[in-house]
């Protein structure tokens, strides 16, 4: 068991650019975007009765910072692009993951399926996991060789 435990705290200690590893830290990292995201969306469109796709932009935004520093904290290194290219980067990606998280919930919720916004956001989220995991990867955050 202490060897167990050793190899975890390692594991959270050392980062890596092999892919496996990545995406299991990349997971824990999105999953606290996602909870911030997701109670930010039920705070907003449940309890304050905010429209589901504006409150989607708000809480998308919050869960956004969330992944960048945990991000950048725990899975990636930084590149040898500017900074401000970085950021840009980082936004475009997140813009495009925004637009695809807004047209599968409303493509669920009002178009086809009659789904509550907050189920539909965990589908969502599924999609922008995936492209915010690889676009990151292989565009962001390439491996110095």
């Amino acid at each position: 068991m202490k060897e167990f435990l050793l190899r975890i705290i390692a594991l959270i200690n050392h980062r890596s650019n092999k892919l496996p590893i990545q995406a299991v830290r990349y997971f824990f990292v999105a999953l606290a975007g996602f909870l911030t995201d997701y109670i930010a969306l039920f705070l907003l469109n449940v309890l304050l009765g905010m429209h589901y796709l504006a409150a989607t932009a708000i809480a998308y935004a919050a869960g956004t910072v969330v992944n960048y520093v945990l991000g950048l904290a725990f899975v990636f290194e930084r590149g040898r692009m500017r900074r401000a290219l970085e950021i840009f980067l980082f936004i475009l990606i997140a813009v495009i993951a925004f637009g695809l998280t807004e047209f599968i919930m409303w493509l669920l919720s009002d178009a086809i399926a009659g789904i509550h916004p907050l189920l539909s956001k965990i589908v969502a989220a599924f999609f922008s996991f995936l492209w915010n995991f690889f676009a990151r990867r292989y565009i962001l955050y390439r491996a110095v060789k």
